[in-house]
């Protein structure tokens, strides 16, 4: 067995048959263990007296792939990509999977929509596919799904948005006539009452984005657009970004680009006059924020989560949260270690996309190309865990959903197959009881290749995310004392005291068949 120390990055080896302690001084242990082609990770934290640990850090969370498959297309057709920060994802109330995706032809084709849907999860049906680009996607509570996209004309850009009945029927709707203007980045979410669309135009060096709210039981080719702009000015606005809270109030973020070499995050929130509230620079303190994506929690917790890229080709993932009227400061999440090699070719966090507790991310170049894999991190108790990769490599732009609880659908680009892939994750929460000085915080079983994990630095600190090398039993199990098969005694539990004075130890039985 391997302990790693979580702040000095030691390994500590601990033979199973000896009994050997480890001392946790401060900080965090890490114990790995591979089971069956699972990697178990068990951190053991050590928590003052004073400040115990929350009740949901010391849980049970045991993620399993469930259903994984490929959306399309085939390779041979053309390239699918879930590109920008839009939601290309959702989950309706029967639990179907819809997901909108851009479909490339090769340079100087024509860009295409394609909309899917998997009553399951393992096969999927092309139902619908369109000419335009940048598209998003939203269900509502009586199973309509919702798609925007921009499509391009010589004459101008169109807003188009289409909506798709419970009974598979479609209805569509012309939101933005042809003008001689640049439409980017519609996003959409439904509310509890209206369906809320957001996008950014650009005509004759003046941005502006505009809002619009239509109510769920209009009739969609008839009902009047009352289309608001939020902001507007000579400063580029970028990939916006929309969510509503179970109480059916409206937030927006985007990027705002300050000057060539400096980009914020700006942030309104929708009044109940009607008006918005815009807060300037919620990325406040951090350099060059890009890339935002906001969610509302059902709890009413709204958080938007955006990437820093810094000097020194370094990047960072940020969130900040609105509560009681305002935004919070800025809390690093995860920094990526700076790197010597050409611009061309280092990897950098992009489009981070958050779902209640979770936040997942990928990694791309300037050149364009994923490298992967997919990291994903879950906030408990106010800090989040460290990164864990839930993807192998090549994989990039993700997008989550949590519907129905416990249930996670992940959607992603296979950069080296220019396929769209999916698959569902079901997890399990087990309350554990805490232990009198040190927690024992979770246990996580992820499915994971062999290989080298890319270092981080977690919330400020120095705690390198390593793999450790061990060859996996052929069985594990963690049985009640009883009688050995070859001494007839009762067999021993292996200790480990976890501290020094007033320790508390853990003892559980092992064995290795």
């Amino acid at each position: 067995m391997t302990l790693l120390n979580g702040l000095t990055g030691e390994e500590v080896n601990m033979g199973v048959d000896d009994r050997q302690g480890f001392r946790i001084k401060e900080g965090f242990a890490l114990i790995v263990l591979v089971i069956g082609g699972l990697i178990a990770i068990l951190w053991l934290t050590n928590a003052p007296k004073e400040s115990p640990l929350p009740s949901d850090m010391v849980s049970l969370l045991q993620p399993t792939i469930e259903v994984e498959s490929t959306v399309g297309p085939e390779r041979t057709e053309g390239e699918a990509t879930a590109w920008n920060n839009a939601r290309k994802l959702t989950v309706d109330g029967r639990g179907w999977v819809h997901v909108v995706y851009q479909y490339d032809y090769g340079p100087g084709g024509s860009d295409r929509i394609r909309y899917a849907l998997s009553s399951d999860g393992r096969s999927w049906t092309l139902e619908q596919e369109w000419v335009g680009r940048y598209p998003a996607i939203a269900a509502d509570a009586q199973d309509r799904v919702y798609v925007v996209h921009v499509e391009r004309t010589v004459e101008g850009d169109r807003l188009w948005l289409r909506r798709r009945a419970s009974d598979g029927g479609w209805t569509t709707r012309m939101l933005v006539e042809a003008e001689p203007r640049s439409i980017f980045y519609p996003t959409l979410a439904a509310g509890l009452n209206a369906l809320h669309v957001a996008w950014e135009s650009h005509v004759a060096g003046k941005h502006t984005l505009y809002y619009l709210a239509l109510p769920l039981e209009a009739d969609l080719e008839t009902a009047e657009l009352a289309i608001e702009e939020v902001v507007s000015g000579e400063q580029g606005l970028y990939f916006a970004s929309i969510a509503v809270d179970g109480q059916g109030r409206v937030y927006l973020a985007w990027e705002v680009e300050v000057d060539p070499v400096r980009h914020q995050i700006d942030a309104a929130v929708r009044t109940d006059s009607g008006g918005w509230y815009v807060y300037q620079d919620v990325s406040a303190g951090v350099e060059n924020a890009l890339y935002p994506f906001i969610d509302a929690a059902p709890d009413g917790r709204t958080r938007v989560v955006f990437v820093s890229h810094g000097e020194g080709l370094s990047s960072a993932i940020y969130t900040s949260t609105y509560s009681d009227g305002s935004w919070k400061l800025p809390q690093l999440m995860v920094r990526e270690a700076e790197s010597e090699q050409p611009v061309f070719s280092v990897p950098i966090l992009a489009f981070p996309v958050s779902e209640n507790d979770y936040v997942l991310w990928g990694h791309t170049v300037p050149a364009g190309c994923g490298t992967g894999p997919l990291y994903w991190s879950r906030e408990a108790g106010g800090r989040w865990t460290e990164p864990e990769p839930l993807v192998g490599s090549f994989a990039s732009f993700p997008h989550i959903v949590e519907r129905p609880a416990g249930t996670l659908h992940l959607l992603w680009t296979d950069r080296k197959t220019e396929e769209l892939r999916a698959f569902s994750v079901k997890y399990m929460r087990l309350q554990m009881p805490q232990v009198k000085k040190h927690s024992l915080s979770c246990i996580r079983m992820l499915p994971c290749p062999y290989g080298t994990f890319r270092k981080f630095s977690h919330s400020g600190q120095t705690a390198p995310l390593r793999l450790l090398s061990l060859q996996p039993p052929r069985a594990i199990s963690f049985p009640r004392s009883r009688p050995s098969r070859v001494s007839g005694k009762a067999s021993t539990p292996r200790r480990m005291d976890l501290g020094a004075d007033n320790s508390t130890a853990i003892s559980i039985p092992i064995r290795v068949s």
